[in-house]
């Protein structure tokens, strides 16, 4: 359902909406293979490029909140998110010192379903406005997920999980690289898919991986994190996602897991009139 067919449920007295967290993101996949997002000023003007409270408000609603680090902040050692907001006139900034004041085309490409596709709109007309013009491809599940993983896309559209409910688990999708050429082949990574070369930050999660002084671990964490930001990300974080589960008050007991291990044992419904 879209944001818009959820808000109906809201304030209705027969059904309660379960926001599920997963842990994961909705992400701005981009390509530094690309002559343009190869420059990490150009990746921070699209940073600076998106509306991401009018988007969060009209589109996400219950799938997303803005959150720009790949961590949640509901987890222990989540940082401060960044204040990268909808600033045009720092983006166009941005691109000129980058040499590309006239702008660029891109192709964004998507599944086409909820609320991704509405997303990629919403990005569209927010680029558009830094002179960014984005050509939208959606496609079926196993079509853009195949051109992800051959690296064959401008930017795209993936969302991520967590392995573990910690910085580690929820980014690894995010720092793991340790071979950004091609022949390494290493497409369960989406940071190899967007080919963007990140062998510190890799090595700095291997490093609080194996810490076991907690204090230091921690600090480590927060290191990953400052780090990846400060690498203006070819995978940008836009909004923490959530799964929004619209419940009859008629059914007990079911409750939303966020990796889909939803018990049913225990679930009733009750007669209706």
């Amino acid at each position: 359902m879209s944001a818009a067919d959820l808000a109906t449920f809201k304030d209705k007295q027969d059904f309660t909406i379960q926001r599920v967290p997963t842990g994961g993101f909705y992400v701005l996949a981009m390509n530094a293979g690309n002559q343009y997002l190869a420059n990490p000023k150009v990746r921070e003007a699209i940073a600076y490029g998106i509306d991401y409270q009018g988007i969060e408000k009209t589109i996400m609603g219950l799938y997303g909140t803005v959150r720009n680090v790949p961590v949640p902040t509901r987890f222990a050692d989540a940082i401060e998110n960044p204040d990268w907001h909808f600033d045009p006139t720092k983006a166009k900034a941005l691109l000129a010192e980058a040499g590309y004041k006239d702008g660029f085309s891109l192709t964004l490409k998507t599944i086409a379903q909820t609320p991704r596709i509405d997303l990629a709109t919403a990005l569209q007309a927010s680029l558009g406005q830094i002179g960014i013009k984005i050509d939208i491809q959606q496609g079926n599940g196993s079509e853009i997920i195949a051109a992800h993983r051959a690296r064959k896309f401008d930017m795209v559209i993936p969302q991520s999980g967590a392995l573990m409910p910690n910085v580690l688990g929820s980014m690894e999708d995010f720092d793991n690289n340790p071979d950004n050429s091609l022949a390494a082949n290493n497409a369960g990574s989406f940071a190899w898919r967007s080919a963007w070369e990140i062998s510190d930050l890799t090595k700095l999660a291997g490093q609080a991986s194996i810490e076991p002084d907690a204090k230091k671990r921690s600090e480590l964490y927060v290191q990953m994190q400052k780090m990846f930001l400060d690498l203006k990300p070819a995978l940008l974080p836009l909004f923490e996602r959530f799964e929004p589960i619209v419940v009859s008050n008629d059914v007990h007991g079911f409750v939303g897991h966020p990796n889909q291990m939803t018990r049913l044992d225990k679930v009733s419904k009750s007669q209706t009139n």
